[in-house]
């Protein structure tokens, strides 16, 4: 984006030098497009929906320890072969932090890395700030559909009704 502008403008100029019916582009529009390439976060436009910083992984119970007020990132989520019975929309991830439930940073959809027809969905939650240097709880729920994950999936009321198919929970210690 800044080449293309920088581009775009030092076409302008020259136009406008060529031309003598028309004078050079002033100095304030020249300095605001300068502004403009020099003060666009390349990290902000071009790295949507990544995960941040370190990874506190639950099912691992890794780390138990992190420095306090880092930033770190939590994902989760089920890499499966989805079918009409065993729809995507079926699996869910929540992330409760000392008793409080979370909303994602964002969902990633992609294909499996093990170069199957399977397919990933994984949760993701971005922690910018970190968190206060103190013991925090986190507990992990993965929900997918009941003929899966049911120990009976006769019970089931569809079997494509998503339930609770696993928990874990950690403690780390934010301290330096």
């Amino acid at each position: 984006i800044k080449l293309m502008v920088c581009r775009i403008v030092s076409h302008t100029i020259k136009t406008s030098i060529q031309d003598r019916k028309r004078t050079v582009m002033p100095k304030r529009i020249l300095l605001f497009c300068m502004l403009f390439i020099l003060l666009i976060p390349v990290n902000g436009v071009f790295a949507r929906d990544v995960p941040l910083g370190a990874e506190i992984n639950l099912l691992t119970s890794t780390p138990r320890g992190f420095a306090p007020n880092t930033v770190f990132h939590i994902k989760h989520g089920f890499i499966e072969q989805f079918t009409r019975t065993n729809p995507s929309s079926a699996y869910d991830f929540e992330l409760y932090v000392d008793g409080v439930l979370l909303n994602e940073s964002f969902v990633s959809i992609t294909n499996a890395a093990d170069g199957s027809s399977r397919t990933a969905i994984t949760w993701v939650y971005n922690f910018p700030s970190g968190l206060p240097g103190e013991e925090h709880f986190f507990v992990g729920r993965w929900y997918g559909p009941c003929s899966e994950y049911a120990a009976n999936p006769k019970l089931c009321s569809s079997p494509t009704e998503s339930i609770l198919a696993f928990e874990k929970e950690l403690s780390v210690k934010f301290t330096n």
